[in-house]
C-alpha cells in the first residue's frame, strides 16, 4: 500500500474507532474497554486490522502505528504496550503485556498476566476474582512466539518460544525454548552481534 493510502486508512480507522474508545474513556473504564476490544476483534480483513490498531492506539498505554493486530485478537488490559513492528496473529489473547520491537506472535497464543492470578485459600478454595497477583509480562525485542504457546513469564530479547510451549519461568535472551514446561533447546548466536 502506498504511503498516502496508508495514512488515509489510518486516519479513517482512527475516526471510526474513536466513538468505541471514547465510551470507555480511552480505556479507563475496563468493562466498557472490553466491549470495544471484543467488537474490534471481529472486524474482518485488512479493514479490521486498521480498526483494531486504531482502537488500541486510543486505549492502550502505547501502540505503534505500524503494528498489526489480526482477526480475533483480544487484548484484555489497557495497560498493554505494543512497540514498533509487532505482529499478533489471529485468535490470540493477551493480558497485561509489554511487546518489544519486532515481536512476532503466531496464532492462538495466550500471554497471561502472570502465573498467580487465581490463588487459593488455606482450605483449598479459590479466592474471588481480582484477588490474585497480576503482572505485566515482557516479551523482549525480536522474539518469535510459536502457535498456541502459553506465556506466564518474561521472555528475553531475540528468543524463540516453540509452538505449544508453556512458559512458566523467565526465558533468558537469545535462546530457543520448547515443551511444557518450556526448557532451553538451543542458544541463538547472531553472527557478529551480542545479545
Amino acid at each position: 500500500m502506498k504511503p498516502i493510502a496508508k495514512k488515509t486508512a489510518h486516519a479513517l480507522a482512527s475516526l471510526l474507532s474513536l466513538p468505541l474508545a471514547a465510551i470507555s474513556l480511552l480505556g479507563r473504564i475496563h468493562p466498557l474497554y472490553l466491549i470495544g476490544a471484543h467488537t474490534v476483534a471481529l472486524a474482518p480483513g485488512l479493514i479490521g486490522d486498521y480498526l483494531r490498531g486504531a482502537f488500541y492506539r486510543w486505549t492502550l498505554q502505547s501502540c505503534a502505528v505500524n503494528s498489526r493486530i489480526s482477526f480475533g485478537v483480544i487484548l484484555s488490559s489497557p495497560e498493554t504496550e505494543i512497540a514498533t513492528g509487532v505482529y499478533i496473529g489471529p485468535y490470540c489473547v493477551l493480558g497485561r503485556a509489554r511487546l518489544g520491537r519486532n515481536v512476532q506472535i503466531a496464532s492462538l497464543v495466550q500471554i497471561l498476566s502472570g502465573a498467580k492470578q487465581h490463588p487459593r485459600r488455606p482450605d483449598g478454595s479459590l479466592m474471588g476474582a481480582g484477588q490474585g497477583e497480576f503482572q505485566k509480562i515482557e516479551i523482549g525485542a525480536e522474539c518469535w512466539i510459536g502457535a498456541a504457546a502459553i506465556i506466564m513469564a518474561d521472555v528475553g530479547p531475540c528468543s524463540t518460544v516453540g509452538a505449544g510451549a508453556v512458559v512458566t519461568r523467565k526465558v533468558e535472551s537469545g535462546v530457543v525454548v520448547v515443551g511444557n514446561p518450556a526448557r532451553i533447546l538451543k542458544r541463538i548466536e547472531p553472527a557478529g552481534q551480542s545479545i
